[in-house]
């Protein structure tokens, strides 16, 4: 779970970062490499650089546009797991741990991690180490360690294979907005069969899986097709509309609906 408020890890500015098609930054946070030397740790330089986890990378990116540092980015696709790593006085660093390379042996590095001071909610720039950790394995679809996936997200992936429109209904306990969209879905879903299928994330549960797909409010439905998040619909809004949304989205794949 994580240490501090989501909000401190908001994206922050990052103009000058490239980004690939349909990629976005969901947390940044402020980083230094650090390397061990004997039974310590101790940074590689003193230059810190802004560290930005998106749905599909981990960008570091120097903070002065001036530097000659380049900046550097590696594919989720790269990464092993991310590891809480302790010195022996149990500071926390972060360890990014990349799958090897044909006969290579596994890499990593070292991470000391704060969050950007307008956007630290405390009144110290604490360690951080623990939840880029947690947010970076979200990411991957890893729960606590790189054994243990969730088996949740399996299911989503599983579902978001249908060739039809898949709906990712998140949904939060006791909201009464969240219980009236599921009515509303379940009763169109009666209509419309197999061309649909629906999964429900319960997002108090399942916090990892609402931050990857950048949701915030509840109730939120995701609108999939082909792996690609096409609309959304948030709230509990009226049975007519979510049918319009809905039918304009199945047409396409040739299903003739009934009014």
């Amino acid at each position: 779970m994580l240490k501090n408020c989501i909000a401190d890890y908001a994206p922050a500015q990052a103009e000058t970062i490239d980004l690939q098609q349909d990629e976005v930054i969901r947390h940044s946070f402020l980083v230094t490499l650090i390397k061990k030397q004997g039974l310590g740790y101790r940074p590689t330089s003193t230059l810190e650089l802004g560290g930005h986890l998106t749905n599909q990378r981990l960008i570091f990116q120097p903070l002065n546009a001036s530097s000659e540092s380049p900046s550097q980015s590696f594919l989720l696709s790269q990464i092993e797991a991310f590891k809480v790593v302790r010195s022996l006085s149990l500071t926390r660093y972060a360890q990014v741990c990349l799958k090897p390379f044909e006969s290579e042996h596994s890499q990593d590095f070292l991470l000391a991690v704060r969050a950007f001071p307008h956007q630290n909610s405390g009144t110290r720039a604490t360690n951080r180490s623990e939840d880029f950790v947690h947010l970076g394995n979200s990411l991957l679809g890893l729960g606590q360690g790189p054994a243990s996936a969730n088996p949740k997200l399996q299911e989503l992936h599983a579902a978001l294979a249908h060739e039809g429109l898949v709906l990712v209904n998140f949904w939060l306990p006791g909201c009464r907005p969240c219980l009236e969209l599921e009515q509303v879905l379940e009763s169109l879903l009666g209509q419309y069969g197999d061309p649909i299928k629906l999964i429900a994330i319960n997002a108090k549960n399942h916090q990892d899986i609402a931050l990857q797909y950048g949701v915030e409010c509840f109730p939120t439905v995701l609108l999939v097709k082909s792996g690609v998040v096409v609309d959304q619909i948030v709230g509990a809004i009226p049975k007519s509309i979510v049918k319009k949304v809905l039918e304009h989205h199945m047409q396409p794949v040739g299903l003739a609906v009934n009014a």
